[in-house]
């Protein structure tokens, strides 16, 4: 970002890293902040500088977003949102989200031994995140049920319209015994039995360009 930065910014920063610099006399910390595949950036400026930090932005070539876009882009990537696809409830093996927020090395931790137990004896859990495309026009909405052979298996957390795939696609949780990629399962939406196609896990290949 040459437009706030005196000295050029490293290109990528590793995994919730965070740099920092001067900028018109304003202290300036930047933070890796993007998804799979999609680099991102969060900066943290103080309340005075947002205006200034915002025009210079825009000058530089950056354009704003709709949160509704930022939304796709997440699904897209297939990155769980805490409040949406999980909740303090989750384990993180399921959520996918173990190799950046949890530890082995540390030491002890509450839920430790559960989660080591799922990598070590199991070499499973018994659901997973997974990305679903749709096969229809319908965008399911969340808590949608998944079933096979009229048995539930799954539930739907998130959705939308992907311009990448070209069709809808969700996020949910599967169960492991039907979780493999290119499996069928029926989506229960208002309209009726809706079929899908698990993607597997993000980044999803099926996406064009992945």
């Amino acid at each position: 970002m040459p437009a706030l930065s005196r000295r050029k910014p490293s290109p990528a920063l590793r995994l919730f890293a965070m740099t920092e610099g001067d900028w018109n006399g304003h202290r300036i910390m930047i933070a890796e902040a993007g998804y799979p595949g999609t680099p991102g950036y969060r900066l943290l400026v103080p309340s005075s500088a947002v205006d200034a930090t915002r025009r210079a932005l825009l000058a530089g070539g950056a354009a704003t977003a709709e949160p509704d876009a930022l939304e796709t882009v997440r699904i897209e990537s297939g990155v769980p949102r805490f409040g949406v696809d999980m909740t303090e409830d989750n384990f993180p093996p399921e959520a996918r989200i173990e190799t950046r927020a949890v530890s082995y090395t540390k030491g002890c931790f509450p839920g430790q031994e559960p989660i080591v137990m799922a990598r070590d004896r199991a070499g499973r859990v018994n659901r997973s995140f997974l990305g679903l495309k749709i096969l229809d026009t319908l965008i399911p909405t969340a808590e949608t049920r998944l079933t096979a052979d009229g048995q539930e298996v799954g539930m739907i957390t998130s959705s939308t319209w992907s311009p990448r795939l070209g069709a809808p696609l969700a996020l949910g949780y599967i169960h492991w015994k039907h979780a493999q990629t290119g499996n069928r399962l029926l989506a229960d939406t208002p309209k009726g039995p809706v079929e899908v196609e698990v993607l597997g896990y993000p980044p999803f290949s099926r996406l064009s360009g992945g």
